[in-house]
Parts: C-alpha cells; structure tokens; sequence
C-alpha cells in the first residue's frame, strides 16, 4: 500500500520511470521502506540524474533547504519531512560547518520531535564521510535509508541550450555595458568586496532574460576567476562573512546560486 501510494504521489508529480533508468524500483521500494520504518532517505548521484526532482515530487509538502543557502545560526524547519538539497554545495563565504551543525543538532533532539529529513547529493559515501566525519556519516546510517541514482544527464542539454543563448548575447551592448562596470567596481575595490551574486540579481531585475543571463555569467565568471586566484581566499571570504550584514550575504549567496542553475540548466 505505501510502496503503490508513493508511486502514485511521484507519478502525478512529473516523475517518470525512465528518468531513474534501471534503478526505478529500487527507489520506489527505498520510499517506501523509509516511510514504513520512520526514516529519511539520502539520494546520492550524479548532477541531474534527477535527485531534487524525485524528492520534491515525493515529499511535496515538504520545506526544502538548499546548503548553498544555509549560514551560521541555521536552523531546521518545524516540519514532518525536511528536504536537505544538494549536500556538498554549501556557501563559499560560510563553508560546510553549519550544515554539520545543524544536523549534528537535529540527531541529538528528541526522535519524536526532529522531523525525517530527506538529503539529496552528488557526493559519494566515502566523499561525504571525509568532507563531514565519521559523527555525520554514523548518524546518518542509523536514520537514513541510502540509494543511489543512475540514469542520464538530464540537465545537461538544458544547460548547454542556456549557455549558448547566453554566449549569443554577450556582444549586446547593454550586457558589455554592465559588465564593463562591474569589472572596474571589482578593480577598484577586489573581488571581495563586491558582491558579484546581488550584481547578477540586479541584472535579472533590470535586462530582459537572455542578456541578464549572459550578464549574469558573465559577471560570475569573472569574479570566480579572480577568486580562485587568490592565494588569501579563504582569509577573504571569511572576512566577507563577517563584514557583510546578514541580508547582503544571503542575497550574494542567491545570486550565485541563480547563475548556476542558469549554467546548468536547471
């Protein structure tokens, strides 16, 4: 009855058996064990084989946090079922610690009061247990059920097509003007004191979609050149973190993610 009540939910929802390839039923039967027993799920795979897309169309009422969008003090949703999306993507400027400390937090809370959390990654088990311990790995096998996702990319012609819409209109000149000013910004002032995410926000607000798309890369690209460069980075970013007023930071941190998922196509 749970395994047939999830197909269904997830079917309804746009999930189709050949986006999960040969391991459809694994995953169905993964659910539904979850469910019966009172337990998460991590969906491990590689990039879009379809792993947030399963977990929302599975847990549709569920809130979903991204780690890319989670900074210090974070704490979970008050919820039944909490979706932890894209483990091993955790903000540049706050690094993985508070996604590390906001599970170690929900594992020690009473288990009839912490919700069942649903994390999906790119990140193999070994990978994972080196990027977070042996405390985050232990406790995630003594509540979640693991499976992995096999199957195609099927972002990837998505992102390629968004790219090249964005390489297209890079010439335009309201995209070279802006760019133009946001490199001399960051000559003026260095990488890290511009914020290259509320940038390509702006230009979502302010050029129609293809050139804020290439703006937007545009932009990204080159203060993550200049960044990865750096050889006082980490120093920086850490610097950013605490300077910066909360807000400005989470707004930074959305943008980036926007332009990726404009990479991606996702």
């Amino acid at each position: 009855f749970i395994r047939a009540r999830i197909e269904q939910r997830i079917s309804e929802r746009g999930f189709r058996r050949d986006v999960a390839g040969d391991c459809y039923s694994d995953l169905v039967e993964t659910l539904a064990q979850a469910e019966h027993d009172g337990l998460g799920v991590f969906l491990s795979g590689r990039p879009g084989v379809g792993k947030t897309f399963l977990a929302r169309c599975a847990f549709p009422s569920a809130p979903v946090v991204q780690c890319s969008q989670v900074g210090e003090g974070f704490e979970l949703p008050d919820a039944p079922v909490v979706i932890i999306d894209d483990l091993g993507a955790e903000s540049q400027v706050f690094g993985r610690e508070p996604v590390l400390q906001a599970f170690l937090g929900w594992y020690d809370a009473s288990p009839t009061r912490r919700p069942r959390l649903v994390i999906t990654s790119n990140l193999r088990g070994e990978d994972v247990r080196r990027r977070y311990g042996e405390r985050f790995t232990s406790r995630a096998r003594a509540t979640m059920i693991a499976v992995r996702i096999t199957g195609d990319d099927h972002r990837s012609r998505e992102g390629e097509r968004a790219n090249e819409q964005a390489a297209a209109s890079a010439d335009d000149p309201e995209v070279a003007r802006e760019f133009r000013a946001f490199v001399k910004q960051m000559s003026l002032s260095g990488w890290h004191n511009v914020n290259a995410g509320v940038w390509a926000m702006m230009m979502a607000k302010k050029l129609d979609a293809p050139k804020a798309k290439a703006a937007g890369i545009l932009i990204v690209d080159a203060w993550e050149r200049e960044r990865d460069a750096d050889p006082e980075r980490d120093e920086k970013l850490k610097w950013f973190a605490e300077s910066q007023a909360r807000e400005i930071v989470e707004r930074h941190e959305r943008g980036l993610e926007m332009v990726r998922g404009w990479r991606t196509g996702r």
